[in-house]
């Protein structure tokens, strides 16, 4: 699996948005700009590189957006579009979409 730290950044991300018992807004900028400061790294090294490693981005790409609607969805396929399309790709698999209830 390729070494992004998508899961670690998205993982504080989800964290600071969901389950920390304070308001951190500062916390909460932090970790937005880190889930796009990766998404726009994956972008660059995506493009026509899917395997099936791959498949464990899924989940991460998932808990982002559902802890902060809009935060990828508005950006990633103008700004992001080799990671956007890694993961739509990758969720319209059959084997995937069984997987992860999609």
């Amino acid at each position: 699996m390729r070494q992004s730290l998508q899961g670690p950044y998205f993982c504080q991300h989800v964290w600071f948005r969901k389950f920390h018992p304070e308001d951190l807004p500062s916390a909460k900028k932090r970790h937005d700009e880190q889930a796009l400061h990766v998404s726009q790294v994956l972008d660059s090294i995506l493009e026509g590189k899917d395997t099936y490693a791959d498949l464990a981005f899924i989940p991460w790409d998932s808990v982002v957006e559902g802890s902060s609607k809009g935060l990828l969805a508005e950006s990633e396929a103008e700004k992001y579009p080799n990671f956007s399309g890694r993961h739509n790709r990758l969720v319209a698999r059959s084997a995937a979409r069984k997987v992860y209830g999609l």
